[in-house]
């Protein structure tokens, strides 16, 4: 696990540009992120740059060449991508294009979190809890949205 500022610093501006080409809040990126890269230090992100567990179905685009991981414990295989900030942009493709409600509602973290926790986005075959996910997202988007402020505020003095 990656220390939250050192966190912050690397991925902000990656969840910046993805707010400003996809519309979903800088802070529920983040928020995702974290929850799904175990803080930027899991495997799927260090080796295949998959910071958002997204899996490895579907059609290519702009951002996922169709490359996958070696399929997981529980069978499922994921999306590799080129880069972070290829992972960060098929996630606010993915988010505001399938999940509209979700991203609309994404400067409300309860919302959104709602939102994900209850949609396909979540996978139980994975062994993700829809109401524990819930929970977890909305913590996360409270305090890095506390963390991001202090953070941007120390960057501008």
């Amino acid at each position: 696990m990656m220390e939250k500022s050192i966190f912050i610093g690397r991925f902000l501006p990656l969840a910046v540009q993805t707010e400003e080409l996809f519309g979903v809040n800088r802070v529920a990126v983040l928020a995702q992120c974290a929850v799904e890269s175990g803080w930027g230090g899991s495997s799927l992100a260090a080796r295949h740059h998959n910071y958002f567990g997204i899996v490895g179905y579907g059609c290519c685009n702009a951002y996922w060449k169709g490359r996958k991981s070696e399929p997981s414990r529980s069978g499922l295989v994921f999306r590799s991508y080129d880069s972070p900030a290829d992972s960060f942009f098929d996630f606010g493709r993915l988010i505001s294009s399938a999940y509209q409600t979700a991203a609309a509602v994404s400067h409300i973290y309860g919302a959104y979190a709602h939102e994900i926790a209850y949609s396909p986005y979540i996978s139980e075959q994975n062994g993700d809890c829809r109401s524990s996910y819930k929970r977890m997202i909305t913590s996360i988007c409270n305090d890095l949205d506390k963390r991001i402020k202090a953070y941007e505020q120390r960057k501008s003095t």
